[in-house]
């Protein structure tokens, strides 16, 4: 059986193409309006996939992919990167009910990314997959966009004192270390900069005044992920300058609508029948699987499914249909051409073609007599498409919910500290209305004035318990005051303060030279062994440790640790004897 892939560049695509029923179709691209019915779910990135291809053999413009719902948005996102190549996903607008919300950072960013994408004149045959309704949606102009943006790149000529004044004038802050976009920090030779529209944050690194190197690195650790020779940074001002998303798309872009037909695009592919009094189109039509999904066992073991699969491989192979298998991995793939030799499943050897790749569902279509499986249809092990943006949003929904109980803890008109407000009374954890989406449960903070913050719990890790010493309450800052960002200037000020000391403390250890000890005598073997109990491995770990600390010429620095009753005085007791 020949293995394929699932990408633009396979048969399949020109395969379908090629067809009359879908060649009609794509000729019409551009004139009017053109509708393809009767498309089932499941087919739909595939036939996506199939319009941009052709498309872009026409046009080096843009196209557009309008969906009804978000659920659409991520299984076309999952599908056409899948068929295809990977499509910009632009994130529908958080709306909230209540002011003095915190906006979503990392949906901002994204969205901001996307549109730096399609600022930029160089870019062109992209795909966008957006909600129809995000179309009116207000965002920055190109024009802002463009005006105030910072572009950095390796072997350029530029002096860091002046780099830094360009991201204070965009409203970058200073920080001791990046962990928040719209921030950066410097160590000796190295600037880190988290630009508000970027995933991770960026490390610059200079060679005098040269940018020697830029790396992308991870916030939690802080290590690189991989090099890279450029970037831009936008600003981090908000821009009065605003235009609606609808003003991006340019007459020459292709517009495609996913799901209801209001007749208002250029291209729309539904499921639905046509509404019109003409004869239903089933021209193009691509259906749901004939063999279905199911929970438990392996279908082709059960006499009854396996009769109906090889009967419809048999009546297929007459027809001349093409038949392509996709399986999650190679493992699934050898297990089922075991299945196959075995039970004589194939009505020709090397009729199939099977390919590895992640197909939900599987599909059909007729006219172009090609068949589609997932290997759903053959093993019953049957998943819903894992969407990275659905796993991402259970993981943080649980974490949400472990948050939510973790603040369960306080007490209402405890004291709290946010990271960028300061400290405020925590007012407990309220439910509010989102606009299309289920109620959000957000952190209440009540600052002076009586104003309140309300704080999603996506990030309330920058929400923490006040810690301080003595009884007495602290006062609370005021919101959006000054009082709490010079006060955490001086502490961070007095931490790095505190970190040079230690610094200069453990390098004058390194360089000075202290009394080495000499190795064990035979006294402190008799000592040692009249000891009256077994010694256990961490003790003896932490003797010979402790030992070779003695006997070199570098000042002893060592903690020993355990629970009471665990050694730690006899740890202590031999070196002593031994000094």
């Amino acid at each position: 059986m020949e293995v394929i892939k699932a990408n633009s560049t396979s048969e399949l695509i020109r395969y379908t193409s090629a067809s009359k029923p879908f060649q009609d179709k794509l000729k019409q691209l551009g004139d009017g309006t053109t509708v393809l019915n009767h498309i089932t779910t499941s087919a739909q990135p595939y036939v996506c996939s199939l319009i941009a291809e052709h498309f872009f053999k026409q046009s080096n413009r843009r196209l557009w992919i309008l969906t009804d719902d978000l659920n659409t948005q991520e299984l076309l996102t999952e599908g056409i990167e899948l068929w295809y190549e990977e499509p910009l996903f632009f994130p529908d607008i958080e709306s909230v009910s209540i002011n003095n919300s915190i906006p979503d950072q990392e949906r901002h960013a994204e969205r901001m990314s996307v549109l730096k994408t399609l600022e930029s004149s160089e870019t062109v045959k992209d795909i966008i997959i957006i909600l129809e309704k995000s179309l009116n949606e207000e965002v920055s102009s190109p024009e802002s966009i463009n005006s105030n943006k910072i572009k950095i790149e390796k072997g350029q000529k530029i002096e860091m004192h002046y780099l830094v004044n360009q991201f204070v004038s965009i409203g970058y802050e200073k920080d001791s270390i990046v962990t928040e976009r719209g921030h950066f920090s410097i160590r000796g030779g190295i600037i880190d900069v988290f630009p508000i529209q970027s995933l991770n944050p960026y490390r610059i690194e200079f060679f005098g005044d040269e940018v020697d190197s830029i790396r992308i690195f991870e916030v939690d650790s802080q290590t690189s992920i991989r090099v890279v020779d450029s970037f831009q940074i936008l600003s981090g001002i908000e821009d009065s300058n605003k235009c609606k998303l609808n003003d991006y798309i340019n007459n020459d872009d292709l517009i495609l609508k996913v799901g209801s037909n209001d007749g208002n695009y250029s291209v729309t592919i539904t499921n639905e029948p046509d509404d019109s009094n003409t004869e239903e189109d089933f021209s193009t039509a691509c259906f749901e699987s004939p063999f279905g999904s199911f929970d438990a066992g392996e279908f082709i073991l059960q006499q009854a499914r396996f009769q109906n699969f090889k009967n419809t491989l048999s009546e297929w192979h007459q027809k001349k249909w093409k038949v392509v298998i996709f399986f999650k991995n190679e493992g699934e793939l050898e297990r089922f051409n075991e299945l196959a030799n075995d039970l004589d499943v194939l009505p020709e050897s090397g009729y199939l073609q099977t390919g590895i790749g992640s197909i939900p569902h599987g599909f059909i279509i007729p006219s172009s007599k090609l068949a589609i499986l997932s290997s759903s249809e053959i093993f019953g092990r049957y998943e819903s498409i894992r969407s990275r943006r659905k796993i991402f949003n259970r993981e943080k929904r649980d974490l949400n919910r472990r948050r939510a109980d973790d603040f369960r803890e306080l007490n209402l008109g405890d004291r709290v500290v946010h990271m960028d407000q300061g400290i405020g009374i925590f007012r407990g954890l309220l439910e509010i209305e989102t606009e299309g989406e289920k109620p959000q449960e957000v952190l209440v903070i009540e600052y002076e004035d009586e104003a309140k913050l309300y704080v999603p719990l996506e990030q309330a890790h920058l929400v923490s318990r006040y810690i301080g010493s003595g009884n007495k309450a602290p006062p609370i800052d005021r919101l959006g005051g000054k009082r709490w960002i010079s006060r955490k200037a001086k502490v961070e000020k007095s931490i790095m303060d505190y970190a040079s000391q230690l610094i200069k403390t453990h390098a004058e250890r390194n360089t000075f030279k202290s009394y080495k000890h000499l190795p064990d005598t035979k006294w402190q073997l008799e000592f040692e062994n009249s000891f009256p109990y077994r010694e256990t491995t961490d003790q003896i770990t932490a003797i010979n440790q402790t030992k070779t600390d003695m006997e070199n010429d570098k000042p002893m620095d060592r903690l020993i640790c355990g629970d009471v009753g665990f050694g730690k005085t006899e740890i202590a007791i031999r070196a002593i004897f031994k000094s």
